[in-house]
């Protein structure tokens, strides 16, 4: 699977791939495995998820594990993956796309949203028409004195194929605080973007009202299929006041 990674830093991302890996015969038995190939190279490991909601939807979280020679696993280094439903927003949730972010173990770090799904072929990808693909965002907004809010919002996107060019938007963001409290933002947190196809990716900008920044994805569906689903992740930041929006969004044609 492949991972568009998008966070709070400028920081090259870090990691490239993510493997599944069931185990057991419920889902919270599952390995997701994150890696980062070549020089300096790095495998996290997360298993043991807890569901829950956390004021914006279902989420599953788990844990960073260690493996010892024996197969057996033990805590790691404090990080926590978290997994996002937007079945609140699509009805039967997404089928190729799985949203998600991972939480460092110490205070005032990072977190890295990503959006993954199974790869197409690019010779599936139309080269005439258009569709439309509906669904929903999760993200942080953190505002220019450091303070991070939990985002969720509907997400809308027009494939124009025959062009090679998308456009969409977002609405109805929601925030919370880190105690679950419902917040506002100072302004609208809503924005547009457009941007070309390229192979079986999206590479675009995205403008909100006080914002710019860019905007990732990919389409998704069976290998040899058509594109059934999309995946975007973004960056945003203000134009003053010094904050910044990221986060991922997960969508299917209706």
């Amino acid at each position: 699977m492949l991972v568009y990674i998008a966070d709070g830093s400028s920081a090259p991302n870090p990691f490239e791939g993510m493997i599944i890996e069931p185990r057991g015969a419920q889902p919270q038995d599952d390995i997701y495995t994150f890696a980062r190939y070549g020089a300096g190279y790095i495998e996290k490991h997360y298993t043991d998820f807890v569901a829950s909601t956390d004021g914006l939807g279902r989420i599953r979280t788990a844990s960073n594990v260690i493996f010892n020679p024996s197969g057996q696993s033990q805590l790691g280094d404090g990080s926590k993956l978290t997994l996002f439903d937007i079945a609140n927003v699509l009805q039967g949730g997404l089928d190729y796309v799985q949203l998600g972010k991972i939480s460092p173990s110490t205070a005032g770090g990072l977190s890295v949203f990503f959006a993954t799904g199974q790869p197409m072929n690019a010779g599936t990808i139309p080269t005439t028409g258009s569709a439309r693909f509906d669904g929903g965002t999760r993200g942080t907004y953190i505002n220019g004195a450091g303070t991070a809010y939990e985002t969720s919002s509907d997400i809308t996107m027009t494939a124009d194929f025959g062009a090679g060019q998308v456009s969409g938007s977002t609405s109805n963001f929601k925030m919370i605080d880190a105690n679950g409290a419902v917040a506002t933002p100072s302004h609208s947190l809503n924005f547009d973007f457009s941007g070309n196809i390229v192979s079986t990716s999206i590479v675009g900008t995205a403008t909100g009202s006080h914002m710019t920044g860019e905007i990732t994805g990919m389409f998704h569906g069976e290998r040899n299929g058509p594109p059934v689903e999309a995946s975007v992740i973004y960056r945003l930041d203000e134009t003053g006041g010094g904050g910044v929006l990221i986060g991922a969004g997960g969508l299917r044609k209706p």
